[in-house]
């Protein structure tokens, strides 16, 4: 049994094909955050919950080169999220923003933004597009929670580290470890 494949069938298979690939979301705009180079006044890594936090003068620089600066950050090393917080600037290739909170979820590639004024709003960015800020999308619950950290103890105490997301995070030269309540 010879089945033969008429010139019409194989383009048409041509065009449901290109079509198709034509219409799928292009992989290089949800490009997302591999590394987040932090300074700041003091940061902290809690090691029993995989928590760094950072205070006074954050600064964090996104791989794609974004910045964004404020008051207090924090990131779940696990959950491999971020939050920073209060006074807060995002400045790059294609955002100048001034806000109340900024909220990275790489895995989900997916960056939230609080606006200040009047009318305050929350933006979601995809990935680290920056061009178009989607207005009033739902947001995780959750976006912009720091966690509660009473009680715990910071292992790792220094003014900057850098995070590369899912693999590790490396601390500064001069950077001090707290053993039995003992900073050495």
């Amino acid at each position: 049994m010879n089945a033969q494949v008429s010139p019409n069938a194989i383009f048409l298979l041509f065009l449901i094909v290109a079509s198709t690939a034509l219409l799928a979301p292009s992989a290089a705009g949800a490009e997302t955050t591999r590394s987040i180079e932090l300074h700041a006044d003091v940061v902290d890594f809690y090691s029993n919950r995989y928590i760094l936090t950072a205070d006074g003068n954050v600064r964090a620089q996104l791989s794609d080169g974004t910045v964004v600066t404020g008051n207090t950050f924090s990131m779940d090393l696990k959950l491999n999220r971020f939050l920073i917080a209060g006074n807060v600037h995002v400045d790059g290739r294609n955002i100048h923003q001034v806000g109340a909170a900024f909220a990275g979820y790489p895995d989900l590639e997916r960056n939230y933004f609080l606006t200040e004024g009047a009318t305050p709003d929350r933006w979601t960015y995809y990935g680290i597009d920056f061009t178009d800020s989607h207005p009033g999308r739902q947001q995780p619950g959750d976006a912009f929670f720091f966690p509660d950290l009473t009680g715990d103890k910071p292992y790792i105490i220094s003014n900057g580290a850098t995070i590369f997301l899912k693999n590790n995070v490396e601390f500064p030269v001069g950077s001090r470890i707290d053993l039995l309540g003992v900073t050495r």
